[in-house]
């Protein structure tokens, strides 16, 4: 196994939403609006209902897509926040990203694992250089942040 690295999850807000414009925002505050996030087919979808159970607050889902490009649009247009991962897309610049510290939120990494025997060679040894540098350039990436 091969760690890869951690990703976070952040609420995403239009600069002109009340929520990027406080200094400290809760997630308990952003569950007071309501939310564009990634579908059943991400991990975004269960880790949001977590954080809101742990505050017990129904969170308020305005749509549900499978599209990160969809979800920023609807943020963007400030119909709604956004709940992402650092690892579905870029965040635009012309978003306000915010960090979720008052919840417990559960630590997430991407590893990359291969059977204990299995040497890489060939075509699986490039695809695994590949994968190992794109994210040690996304490392480097985030950490100039």
């Amino acid at each position: 196994m091969t760690p890869l690295r951690p990703f976070e999850f952040k609420i995403l807000a239009s600069p002109d939403h009340p929520l990027a414009k406080m200094d400290h925002p809760t997630f308990e505050e952003a569950l007071k609006s309501p939310f564009v996030i990634l579908n059943a087919t991400y991990l975004n979808k269960l880790v949001f209902h977590q954080l809101a159970e742990q505050l017990s607050i129904k969170p308020q889902v305005l749509f549900e897509s499978d599209s990160s490009t969809l979800v920023s649009g609807l943020v963007r247009e400030d119909l709604a926040l956004g709940f992402v991962s650092d690892i579905t897309a870029p965040v635009e610049s012309d978003l306000v990203e915010i960090p979720i510290e008052d919840v417990q939120v559960p630590s997430v990494h991407i590893n990359l694992i291969r059977r204990a025997h299995q040497f890489p060679i060939g075509l699986f040894k490039t695809v695994m250089d590949i994968i190992e540098k794109t994210f040690e350039e996304d490392e480097a990436i985030q950490q100039q942040k």
